[in-house]
């Protein structure tokens, strides 16, 4: 599978920070972009997703 998102670089810490942020097994509530921002100072909704994707592509 090709990622063609690529956020904007940011530190190890940042990335450990919104990966924790991510529930393990998300349910049909959870809201991993919206659970990325409050975690993170990312402050809209695209470029959650698009660290969220990032971290997917990682295979966090």
């Amino acid at each position: 599978m090709r990622y063609k998102v690529a956020p904007p670089a940011r530190s190890l810490d940042f990335l450990r920070t919104a990966r924790t942020a991510i529930p393990l097994v998300p349910d049909d509530k959870a809201d991993c972009c919206a659970a990325i921002q409050r975690a993170t100072d990312v402050d809209n909704r695209e470029q959650a997703r698009s660290y969220l994707t990032f971290l997917q592509a990682l295979g966090q």
